[in-house]
């Protein structure tokens, strides 16, 4: 796809756009009343081009298109294959939207490949909150930065932060509101590897319990779309995690100098799925390694061991079924067809062999019509074993997979100066649990400090909300201990290492947990039957 021309983004007046000092003064002022509230005052420093209102905002579809009869059959997708896209392309509309901001997200006139530096701001855009389908009590800015792509070129990115109505009660101040936000950066799981799938750009930012729990809780919510969704100067390396380290780390870097003087200096990061394995990525890298204000890192069902996760997880299907279970399907076939596009994005040379010649004819139509995660997950259903793989490709593909993994995957040996707390369900259909705990075995064999808790029953997404007493409350306990270490002392020191420690939970009773699988979240993705 070719990359959307720049636009003029200093001439359009749907949205408010800000220009920080380091955005230069290109553009005229608007003077807005809100500014005069004492809590927005320091904001006044920003230059508004643009109202509310949303006429002659530049917007159109850029992905999720619909594939008509004669596209799909030429791709080997039948009527089966036809009518699951039916159901899964307006579910993934229904997350991304429909209408692209083209305007925002091209790229800002301001960036420079020569003189942009990581952590640069580009653009700010307040977000009309009638277009959003989040709680109540949020206040949401989509905002363009600067971060390192995977050849160490400057690269624009996109993302929003997000503010709840107040910041916490601090218990060192007798409940009173605190001054600042606690500062927690994000890291979204996959959503689709085209420029339209940005997270950014959906009614709920792409929400589904993962930082908005978060935010209630007095936090303020950095998010990167990550390089290549949203902007597209550069391709999504879908799943590469040193790059999506990267966007988290200077989407931090980017938002302090937004809002520094609403920001803790403290700061944690969280993720799930694609982006656990980005958080646990940043907790050993060198970003954070003498970076005495990071605090910590919780990342839930996180992509670890991406490539050995399919070759693991065919052999637990030979050998007596999906991480112990009764089904008959690997662990993340669905996500197979990304991994092709993921590996050959860092390893140009890569000349796939491991799909089976339905499912990659299949791809090439995902491709076309731009499609994102559901329609991606729904291409496998109607097909068995033998049409979504082949063995001896797989074979082939092999030692340029685990070439790929070795030189993304997390858990192989960097040390992380804080602790990180992993929650993994044992029903997880995208990640295999096994995958996580080696992981976890070998992150602590390189002297970390990490902290597995297993929850049975809990499949991919669910683990989240099942953990979420534990994660949220070991999120709180961070900021927590460092105030009171730095009260106590009047200069705060560095914790010294715990030991690692995991711990299998258990709910009250087992037979009448809610264990939700992916169909019961995901209804397109379940029998074409119910939709006769």
């Amino acid at each position: 796809m070719k990359k959307v021309s720049q636009m003029a983004t200093h001439i359009s007046f749907p949205f408010h756009y800000f220009a920080h000092p380091a955005l230069g003064n290109k553009s005229p002022f608007f003077s807005l009343p809100w500014l005069a509230s004492p809590r927005m005052r320091p904001l006044t420093r920003f230059v508004f081009l643009g109202s509310l209102l949303c006429f002659g905002a530049i917007a159109t579809q850029v992905a999720n298109f619909n594939v008509s009869h004669e596209a799909a059959e030429a791709h080997d997708c039948g009527a089966a294959c036809q009518k699951r896209l039916t159901l899964t392309i307006p579910a993934d509309v229904a997350a991304v939207g429909r209408d692209f901001d083209v305007d925002f997200y091209a790229t800002a006139g301001n960036f420079s490949r020569a003189s942009s530096k990581p952590g640069d701001v580009l653009k700010l855009q307040a977000v009309n909150p009638k277009t959003l389908s989040i709680d109540g009590g949020t206040t949401a800015y989509r905002f363009q930065y600067v971060s390192l792509d995977a050849d160490g070129s400057v690269v624009p990115v996109t993302g929003f932060i997000a503010f709840p109505f107040t910041p916490h009660l601090s218990a060192s101040n007798g409940g009173a509101v605190s001054k600042r936000y606690r500062l927690a950066a994000f890291a979204h799981g996959t959503v689709g590897i085209f420029q339209g799938c940005a997270p950014s750009n959906g009614p709920a930012l792409y929400d589904y319990g993962t930082w908005q729990p978060v935010l209630q809780r007095g936090y303020a919510i950095v998010a990167t779309d990550y390089a290549g969704l949203g902007n597209n100067d550069t391709t999504h390396k879908y799943a590469y995690l040193p790059v999506h380290a990267s966007d988290v780390y200077y989407s931090v870097v980017a938002a302090r100098k937004l809002f520094g003087e609403f920001l803790t200096e403290e700061w944690v990061s969280f993720g799930h799925s694609q982006g656990g394995g980005a958080a646990w990525k940043l907790a050993e890298s060198e970003y954070v390694r003498n970076d005495t204000s990071y605090l910590g890192t919780v990342a839930v069902a996180p992509a670890t061991y991406v490539a050995s996760q399919i070759f693991d997880s065919f052999l637990d299907t030979v050998t007596g079924g999906i991480n112990g279970s009764s089904s008959s399907t690997p662990a993340g076939v669905g996500f197979l067809p990304l991994l092709p596009t993921a590996v050959q994005r860092i390893i140009p040379s890569y000349n796939e062999s491991i799909l089976a010649p339905t499912l990659r004819n299949r791809v090439s139509m995902v491709e076309n019509a731009q499609l994102c995660l559901e329609g991606v997950l729904g291409l496998t259903l109607d097909l068995n074993m033998s049409q979504i793989a082949s063995i001896e490709g797989a074979l082939r593909d092999r030692p340029t997979l685990m070439k790929w993994q070795d030189m993304s995957a997390p858990a192989q040996g960097d040390a992380s100066p804080a602790p990180i707390l992993v929650i993994q369900g044992q029903q997880d259909t995208a990640v295999r649990w096994k995958s996580t705990v080696d992981a976890w075995e070998r992150a602590c064999a390189a002297g970390n400090e990490v902290h597995l808790r297993l929850f049975p029953t809990q499949g991919h997404r669910p683990s989240l909300s099942a953990g979420a007493p534990e994660w949220l409350t070991w999120l709180d306990q961070r900021f927590d201990k460092k105030a009171a270490a730095t009260a106590a002392s009047g200069a705060y020191k560095a914790p010294v290492k715990k030991n690692c420690t995991k711990f299998t939970r258990e709910p009250l009773n087992t037979e009448y947990v809610r264990a939700p699988t992916d169909v019961d979240l995901k209804p397109y993705l379940g029998p074409l039957s119910n939709f006769m």
